[in-house]
């Protein structure tokens, strides 16, 4: 486990140009390793080493301490409000705002086109746009850049990773600052599965600052990456997965029997969410062969948070609108739909498991199942039968999303018997 930053007050070099003649590989590592005993080593070539200032750089990049530092900044964009420990608001705070320094390096990079200057008028825009004066435009243009020239792809996203406060012997500037021709000896060290693996992980983070949210296996596992072995917290680094459509794959149960209830005239196996086209194709239009499914749903997404007193909650949704203090959700509007894979009703059954009962079949029985125990209204969406999560009143800005669910052995932690939705697997 890393041993915080403990690092911080060690004597610096006075320039990071050279190191010492006696200094090497091994002395590196073994120096880094003392405050961070997980650190995962780059492969070099013995017979080629690299400058030793960029294995430097490029070692502290795959430390452990960089993994706590990415945990941090997301575990600061779960707060509902501004009740997180300050020091994750500020990694989280220093990471945006190299975000936004590399976006105004590539817009001022894009209006030149080409030229050696920006046109003046584009970069007037740019000025607009950020309030910045020229000089400040210029300089802050300067450090994006230096910082784009280590994240280009396929680095990307390792923004996320570069440390963003001294630690283990260097200080963040030392990265930006790297000379132009030690650039490619520091990214040929990071070109290795361990921080590709980062890279993914890192832009999924990025993205989602300006898009829509990504939720980590660790955050749903409730553990700390950073002090697992390699393997393990790799995996739970990674982005939970998602599906915006119900997964049905027979392949995987070759031996799916028949629902008691399905119609000895309907073909089996079968999606058992499939309407056949002699019935009502869409609640929502009436039509067949419509694309309500893709069309019906707000863009706008939910921002994942954690709520509950000391997290005991776990993750939620926290409806987000237009603007702040606005209605995010008119009573009826649709928010989104429950999703997950289909599996036969003999499955494993546990908690996050529950039966998906069609209303347009005898006794409207169990068909599936599907993970979230959660009262969901179930429509009929572009031919396939959906649970759908609606408004029933409306919801503002920076609301919790909950949705009432029927009586289960699993304790609630909220004041009304309700509990937020969360993303489903289904079975049949």
């Amino acid at each position: 486990m890393v041993t915080s930053q403990s690092t911080a007050g060690r004597k610096r070099r006075k320039r990071r140009g050279a190191v010492s003649a006696d200094d090497s590989l091994d002395r590196i590592t073994t120096r880094i390793r003392q405050d961070d005993e997980m650190c995962a080593i780059p492969p070099t070539d013995i017979s080629h080493p690299p400058d030793l200032n960029c294995y430097e750089l490029a070692l502290v990049a795959h430390s452990r301490l960089a993994i706590a530092q990415f945990c941090s900044a997301v575990r600061a964009t779960r707060e509902p409000a501004t009740s997180t420990a300050f020091a994750d608001i500020s990694r989280l705070r220093k990471l945006e705002a190299r975000f936004h320094l590399v976006e105004v390096a590539r817009a001022i990079e894009r209006v030149r086109k080409g030229r050696f200057r920006a046109d003046p008028a584009a970069l007037g825009d740019i000025r607009q746009k950020t309030g910045w004066g020229m000089t400040e435009l210029h300089r802050l243009a300067k450090e994006g850049q230096q910082w784009m020239q280590i994240s280009e792809h396929p680095y990307e996203g390792m923004l996320c990773f570069y440390l963003t406060e001294r630690g283990l012997g260097i200080k963040p500037a030392d990265y930006r600052e790297m000379k132009k021709e030690d650039i490619p000896t520091f990214l040929a060290l990071l070109d290795n599965e361990y921080i590709r693996t980062l890279c993914s992980v890192g832009k999924a983070f990025q993205d989602s600052r300006s898009g829509d949210d990504v939720e980590f296996r660790w955050e749903s596992d409730n553990e700390i990456p950073d002090a697992k072995e390699e393997e393990e917290m790799l995996r739970l680094l990674e982005p939970f997965p998602f599906t915006p459509e119900n997964i049905y794959e027979p392949s995987r149960y070759p031996d799916w029997p028949r629902p008691p209830v399905w119609p000895e005239t309907w073909p089996w196996p079968a999606d058992p969410t499939w309407i056949p086209n002699a019935y009502l194709q869409c609640n929502l239009c009436g039509k067949e062969g419509c694309r309500c499914v893709e069309t019906a749903f707000p863009k706008r997404k939910p921002r994942i948070k954690r709520y509950g007193r000391y997290g005991q909650r776990g993750l939620g949704l926290q409806a987000v609108a237009e603007q702040a203090g606005e209605i995010a959700y008119k009573e009826g509007d649709l928010i989104g739909q429950l999703t997950g894979e289909l599996v036969p009703l003999d499955s494993d059954d546990d908690t996050w498991t529950t039966d998906f009962a069609r209303t347009d079949l005898d006794e409207a029985a169990a068909v599936c199942k599907i993970q979230p125990l959660a009262i969901l209204r179930k429509r009929r969406v572009s031919g396939k039968w959906v649970m759908t999560i609606e408004a029933k009143v409306d919801i503002y800005d920076g609301a919790e999303i909950t949705i009432s669910y029927r009586a289960t052995p699993d304790p609630c932690f909220c004041m009304q018997g309700q509990h937020a939705a969360a993303p489903g697997r289904f079975s049949t």
